[in-house]
């Protein structure tokens, strides 16, 4: 399940940021330096750490789920939404671009490939792998997760209990996303985006079509108005962030303030 959206998105994304992107290694061409602030400095620190602690917890999923070692009903659930690439645990520098909106800041996209496959958004957001994934990950780190990244959800016709709704739009079955317009909220599902702009019958056409053709997934877009480039690199048995920069309106500057954090100062992030 590609992101086939990204190269649409990639063009409100800063020029500047794209090469480091496809090549960790190329550092993007600043004006000047600015300091980040702590609060959005407090968020970046231990990302490439929890990156890598999911990383190795979807691998054991994966893991389990070839080996028959989950319950039967999610493990025939998992074979129609599972990714089939299946996440390596980062050994080279990486880069994660996060933009920020009025929902705060949200990670969207990096140079890992399987971090821009949103299905490995949706399963981290699945209450039914709840379990799963704290078997591996921190409580707080899966929250700190769950707060960086964007919105996204399987899109299974599988009908829900009565009274119960679809965790983030309250809604009872995926038909009934077509309520949403007009509450200012974007979409996007596979190419297709949809938004208040889009007429009803679009709504109503990509819903009917996103729902014959398995496996689809929906995801929730924010504008961005400034954006971070973050770079991570490697340092035995952790990750920690490198280097920084900054952009808004296309005007790129360094972080002065990134902080090489040592394993333990990291795990008190």
């Amino acid at each position: 399940m590609a992101y086939e959206a990204e190269n649409n998105m990639s063009a409100a994304w800063p020029p500047a940021f794209l090469p480091s992107l496809h090549d960790p290694g190329i550092n993007p061409e600043s004006a000047s330096r600015a300091e980040l602030p702590r609060t959005v400095l407090k968020h970046l620190n231990p990302l490439g750490h929890e990156i890598k602690l999911w990383s190795a917890s979807a691998a054991h999923l994966v893991s389990r789920l070839n080996r028959d070692r989950l319950p039967p009903e999610l493990s025939t659930f998992l074979r129609t939404w599972i990714p089939s690439r299946v996440p390596e645990m980062p050994t080279a520098p990486f880069t994660v671009l996060l933009g920020e909106s009025t929902h705060g800041w949200q990670i969207v996209t990096s140079s890992l490939p399987w971090l821009n496959d949103p299905a490995w958004t949706a399963l981290l957001r699945l209450p039914a792998l709840r379990s799963a994934w704290m078997s591996d990950l921190r409580a707080s780190h899966l929250q700190h997760l769950l707060q960086l990244l964007p919105p996204a959800w399987v899109m299974d016709t599988t009908p829900i209990p009565p009274g119960a709704v679809i965790p983030g739009l309250e809604i009872a079955s995926w038909p009934e996303l077509i309520r949403l317009r007009g509450t200012g909220r974007d979409f996007q599902i596979g190419p297709t985006a949809l938004s208040d702009p889009h007429t009803e019958n679009h709504w109503h056409t990509t819903l009917t079509q996103a729902l014959e053709t398995k496996p689809s997934l929906c995801i929730e877009h924010f504008s961005s108005t400034s954006w971070i480039l973050t770079r991570y690199h490697q340092r035995d048995p952790d990750l920690y962030l490198a280097e920084a920069w900054i952009s808004t309106a296309h005007q790129v500057q360094q972080a002065l303030n990134v902080v090489k954090l040592t394993r333990c100062e990291i795990k008190k992030s």
